[in-house]
Parts: C-alpha cells; sequence; structure tokens
C-alpha cells in the first residue's frame, strides 16, 4: 500500500466529527449546516444507524478526506427515520433557540418546507417494495446517493470515484437495480463528473427556492444467467 492510495471504509460512529466538518464545508449554506454541528451529529448518527443506508469514509494517509452515505432499502430506512424524528426535532429546536435571529428566517423559508414535506413522506407508511415478501417478481429497487463530499485539499485525487464505487457495490449486494442522485444543474454542478463516470442525466426539477437541480441515474447492467 502507497502512501497516497485512497483507502475506502465503511464508515464508523468514531468519523461523525470528521463528517460534520466535511459536511460543513461543502454545503455551508444548506438548512442542516445552519442547524449546527449538534445537529448534524445527530443527523448522521441517525442515518449511520439505519439499516436502509450505506456510508462510507474515504482516508489519505490514514486521514479522512471525505463520506458518502445514501439509501439502500428505502422502507428500511423510513422505519429508522420514525425513530430518530424526536431526537432530529429536539436538535433543531435546540439550535433555534440558541440562535433565533439566525435559524429564524432559514426554518421559515421554502427550504426549510421543502425538508419538512420530505421528512412527511419518510414518515409515511411504505408500501412493498423488492426484497419483502409482498414484492413482485418483477420490482426494482432504487438507491439514492444523499450525500458525496470530499474534501478541498483531497480532490481530484480519485476520492470521489472510490466513494462512488464502494457504494454502487454494496447498492448492488443489497438488491439496488439503479442508483440516482441529485447534483446542481448548470455549469456549478457536478453533473459532467458523473457523465464521464456512465451515469446518464434524467429530470431536471427545481428546489423549493427555485436553485434546478439536476437528476443523474447509474443503472447497472443485468447480469448474466448461467445456463
Amino acid at each position: 500500500m502507497t502512501s497516497s492510495a485512497v483507502q475506502v471504509r465503511p464508515m464508523r460512529s468514531t468519523d461523525l466529527a470528521s463528517v460534520v466538518a466535511e459536511h460543513q464545508e461543502s454545503q455551508p449554506d444548506g438548512l442542516y449546516a445552519r442547524l449546527g454541528d449538534r445537529f448534524l451529529h445527530t443527523y448522521h448518527s441517525a442515518y449511520l444507524a439505519s439499516p436502509g443506508t450505506a456510508a462510507f469514509v474515504a482516508e489519505l494517509d490514514t486521514r479522512p478526506v471525505g463520506f458518502v452515505t445514501g439509501i439502500v432499502s428505502t422502507a428500511a430506512h423510513r422505519l429508522a427515520m420514525k425513530e430518530a424524528w424526536p431526537r432530529l426535532a429536539a436538535a433543531a429546536a435546540l439550535a433555534l433557540l440558541q440562535r433565533p435571529a439566525t435559524l429564524r428566517p432559514a426554518l421559515l423559508g421554502p427550504t426549510a418546507v421543502s425538508c419538512l414535506c420530505h421528512s412527511a413522506r419518510l414518515l409515511q407508511p411504505s408500501p412493498p417494495c423488492a426484497g419483502t415478501a409482498t414484492a413482485t417478481a418483477t420490482a426494482t429497487a432504487t438507491g439514492i446517493v444523499t450525500y458525496l463530499a470530499v474534501t478541498t485539499t483531497a480532490r481530484g485525487r480519485g476520492v470521489g470515484d472510490a466513494l462512488l464505487q464502494a457504494f454502487l457495490h454494496q447498492a448492488q449486494l443489497r438488491g439496488c437495480t439503479k442508483v440516482t442522485l441529485a447534483t446542481q444543474a448548470g455549469a456549478e454542478g457536478a453533473a459532467p463528473f458523473y457523465a464521464h463516470r456512465g451515469w446518464t442525466p434524467e429530470s431536471v426539477h427545481r428546489t423549493a427556492t427555485g436553485r434546478p437541480l439536476q437528476v443523474m441515474a447509474w443503472t447497472y447492467p443485468p447480469r448474466e444467467v448461467a445456463q
């Protein structure tokens, strides 16, 4: 193993401090980042504990330089988020009490409304999906990359590629036939990065604030059936 090799491993609870820092660095203007480190720690801790997710950390010279998280089973993740919801709500409320002047406009804005709608969908009963006894033989499962972050100093060294491959491998093991993600549309987004690696563009949709997001998809090639 060379000192410059990217090492990817499953995320552990001891990684949460670096994950929170990388989240803040990559998305400083996001609502969750504005809620502060305590909320982000609670959020990523719940994500890590969910049986419906996959999470990996990348290291260079034993130093964490990036992470990826995503959903590999929507049904299992919904159940986990139902259990975590009270902790997340309490962490958000505490952040608001500590910084009301700063957070009140953000929590009353369209981004917060969008996040609440997403949370409400997660709390709803989920329909049968692939891997359950009631799923049909033709059912498919779609994984979702929710966060991919690489520290500024480690970009251009294959960290993002290594993290993506780890997630795609795990999603396939969990029965996913497709994986999607959303990136900012236009020149400032990362769509060309994904397209160069075999991802295909799907729809473009807008956030509650009007920001366009390009949805990219990875479809696994059909597996050969032994004769």
